[in-house]
């Protein structure tokens, strides 16, 4: 199964891009990774990811590297934080110390609640289920 990162990765090498894959590979798949350069980072681990940044030098960031799964949130709301509030600020940090402008968060479904149609677009209602 391919998750979204790895849909936008081929889609970008179609349009002549060279997409830059890093993931820790927790709750990633090493066999997805098929349109781009692998580095295996964990985005808490800031100096790491600043490293990969400079030897790439990419003109913008995707970040697919949220934890998703809201009924795990409830389980390990820290853990949660600690990586999508603060492996998200290590992002940014990174960016700004390599002097990246564009950056692109994908946010996750949960945001709309639990859908009442499969169907779910930008029009639908906010109701998050998790913080």
């Amino acid at each position: 199964m391919l998750d979204i990162g790895s849909h936008v990765c081929k889609e970008l090498a179609i349009d002549g891009f060279n997409p830059i894959t890093y993931d820790n590979l927790n709750n990633g798949n090493l066999s997805s990774v098929k349109w781009s350069p692998f580095e295996r980072v964990d985005i808490l681990n800031t100096s790491r990811l600043h490293s990969v940044l400079k030897k790439y030098k990419p003109i913008a960031v995707m970040h697919f590297a949220a934890l998703p799964d809201v009924s795990e949130f409830f389980k390990s709301p820290l853990k949660f934080y600690k990586n999508n509030i603060f492996g998200s600020q290590s992002i940014l940090d990174s960016m700004i110390q390599e002097s990246i402008k564009y950056f692109i968060f994908s946010s996750t479904c949960a945001v709309y609640g639990i859908p009442k149609n499969k169907m779910i677009n930008e029009r639908n209602s906010l109701i998050h289920i998790s913080p």
